[in-house]
């Protein structure tokens, strides 16, 4: 789901004999990626990204809020605090411009993104729509789609409506298509498509929040609303590049989306780690290039560096067995 997500709750056994048929009907008998072969790609993608940018150290301010706010919410177990440390990292590399206050917003949605997204199970039973309005019920689902919603609505403060809006957009779409994924992971990757991969993607992710957050009051929107489909690309294929090694070289997904293009494309698994590394630095050359005002390319450059950082640093990627903390 939101910009980096990672599903622990097992599709249906249904999803799973429809995706095994699919799977051995057109096996071709791949060699499977080496660690070693992906660290040698993502090295070469990594020595082309510009970290000279300000990472801060954390503020306190912004985890004690989103520590205070989510422990509030029923049944939130302590196990879950984690999950506002990952989503806080990705805050702080990413928008570090943004007050303590406006973090913290972020900060929860996120988490909160990440927990329902790794516990579909818990969750998505009390999620549940009518006419475009959440239903209300007594599921704890209800109450962390709520704190979701809430969060966004805080946002009002920070950003102006558009911004606003299509972060709402979102989190909306993400909510709705969920309950479908879960139940549908297998069937839903064995559509032989490019196009139904990508349109899946974007709806599995909340990757236009995870752009949109960086353009506060006092944006141009003349310069970022032109900023805002590569961002959103670049957080969708950055999750799918540097989430490969822990979801299938060390890990067991067979539902991935590099997993679903080698298949599409009977390519090797080293082919298509490529051309998802390609596909990254050609949309920083992009946004590089954007005609731009200073000010909004430092911002970019930030966000870029930033977001790439945070699944180097946190331990969910497992991309420190590869590389050292220093990039």
């Amino acid at each position: 789901m939101p910009l980096f997500m990672y599903r622990s709750d097992p599709p249906s056994s249904t999803s799973v004999l429809l995706y095994l048929f699919h799977y051995f009907l057109s096996f071709d008998g791949m060699e499977p990626l080496s660690a070693e072969s992906f660290r040698r790609i993502v090295r070469s993608f990594l020595d082309e990204v510009d970290f000279h940018v300000h990472f801060e150290k954390p503020r306190q301010n912004v985890l004690d809020q989103a520590y205070s706010t989510l422990q509030s919410l029923p049944h939130w177990q302590a196990g879950w605090n984690n999950y506002i440390v990952v989503s806080y990292e990705v805050v702080r590399l990413m928008v570090p411009h943004l007050c303590d206050d406006a973090q913290a917003q972020i900060t929860i949605k996120y988490a909160l993104g990440l927990l329902i997204d790794d516990k579909p199970s818990l969750f998505v039973p009390g999620i549940q729509f009518s006419s475009g309005r959440l239903i209300q019920t007594d599921h704890v689902g209800y109450d962390y789609a709520c704190a979701i919603f809430a969060a966004v609505d805080r946002l009002q403060e920070w950003y102006e409506p558009f911004i606003v809006s299509i972060i709402w957009k979102s989190w909306f779409q993400w909510m709705i298509f969920l309950p479908y994924e879960t139940q549908e992971t297998a069937s839903l990757a064995s559509v032989p498509s490019e196009h139904f991969i990508n349109y899946t993607r974007h709806l599995t992710t909340v990757a236009d929040s995870t752009s949109c957050v960086v353009f506060n009051n006092g944006s141009d929107a003349k310069e970022f609303v032109q900023l805002i489909p590569d961002m959103t690309a670049f957080v969708i294929e950055i999750n799918d590049f540097l989430s490969f090694y822990k979801e299938s070289i060390v890990g067991n997904d067979c539902y991935n989306v590099i997993i679903q293009r080698q298949r599409l494309h009977q390519e090797t698994y080293e082919q298509v780690i490529q051309q998802s590394r390609d596909a990254c630095l050609e949309i920083m050359k992009r946004l590089c290039s954007a005609p731009v005002s200073a000010r909004m390319r430092e911002l970019v450059r930030q966000f870029v560096a930033g977001y790439v950082k945070f699944y180097l640093g946190v331990t969910r990627y497992r991309l420190k067995e590869l590389f050292s903390n220093k990039v």
